[in-house]
């Protein structure tokens, strides 16, 4: 069963849809090792001449393990086994035979099944100031129901819990009083841990004064979010 990249329907069905298991976790600067499962169970492959499938049963089979590379910009580049990036060709075959990344390598996932979202990190859950008060912090003793919702390039729109679209402020704190939806990113990172990249192109950090605020540059444990 080959996995190609030419359906054209309007609306995405089971067979457009992957759940993305984390089997082997980032450590030491190795990257995470990922699999996509199927709705029929089975998982993506890759197969001796690089083509992609979707008939691996065992997800611990190393040509089913895949890295993932979070391009900045709404897309992901997927590494297969072999090294070399999956890329789309023209019949929509997926094959791992690309030693850089170009637009054939690039691809958009949409997280589907988060509409809503509950973050925290050390510092405590993430939520609003106060009532009055639309700064979000992380620092809340109780979690907050955060809404998501999808576009179709890779990013979200973020909500606090007074229906009010997260944005920037000019010291880069997020603030969620908008009534137009703001793009930011969320990059998976780990078993139900993600980073959140704001359009300023900056990861949000937590601080343990409960500052929450897109000033990252490099990922480290203050800007991982569990969820």
């Amino acid at each position: 069963v080959d996995v190609t990249a030419n359906q054209d329907e309007a609306e995405d069905t089971d067979r457009e849809i992957f759940q993305m298991e984390l089997v082997v976790p980032q450590s030491d600067g190795v990257p995470a090792k990922w699999a996509f499962r199927t709705v029929d169970n089975t998982y993506w492959t890759q197969e001796p001449l690089g083509g992609i499938q979707a008939t691996a049963r065992d997800r611990s089979n190393p040509n089913a393990q895949f890295t993932v590379d979070w391009i900045g910009d709404g897309t992901v580049a997927v590494k297969a086994h072999n090294g070399h990036y999956i890329q789309s060709r023209q019949t929509g075959q997926l094959v791992g035979v690309s030693d850089t990344v170009t637009n054939k390598e690039k691809f958009y996932i949409k997280i589907i099944n988060r509409p809503l979202l509950l973050l925290k990190n050390e510092h405590g859950f993430v939520g609003l100031k106060s009532t009055a008060k639309a700064e979000v912090q992380c620092s809340k003793t109780n979690y907050e129901v955060i809404f998501v919702e999808t576009s179709n390039d890779g990013h979200y729109f973020l909500k606090g819990a007074n229906n009010k679209y997260w944005r920037l402020a000019e010291d880069a704190s997020i603030i969620a009083d908008g009534d137009s939806p703001v793009p930011f990113l969320l990059e998976p990172r780990g078993s139900s841990i993600l980073t959140i990249k704001g359009p300023n192109g900056c990861y949000i950090k937590g601080e343990h004064n409960g500052l929450f605020r897109a000033i990252g540059q490099e990922v480290d444990p203050t800007m991982l979010w569990e969820y």
